[in-house]
């Protein structure tokens, strides 16, 4: 019986102590490079879009070569 009384006081302490201090390591804000919607398409970092497949795989050959 001990040993059960003794888990849940750990359980407690890791609930009401432990945890919330791990919530506050991650970042509070959280932002989208690439965002689509039915009316404008994909919008993303300016000059990143091209008007066709072939001219965004040229652009990103050319920006992984630099």
């Amino acid at each position: 019986m001990r040993s059960r009384t003794r888990s849940s006081l750990l359980c407690r302490v890791f609930f009401l102590c432990l945890l919330p201090s791990a919530f506050s390591l991650l970042p509070s804000v959280a932002e989208a490079g690439w965002v689509w919607t039915p009316q404008t398409g994909w919008i993303g970092p300016a000059g990143a879009v091209k008007d066709s497949p072939e001219e965004q795989l040229v652009f990103a050959i050319a920006f992984f070569d630099r």
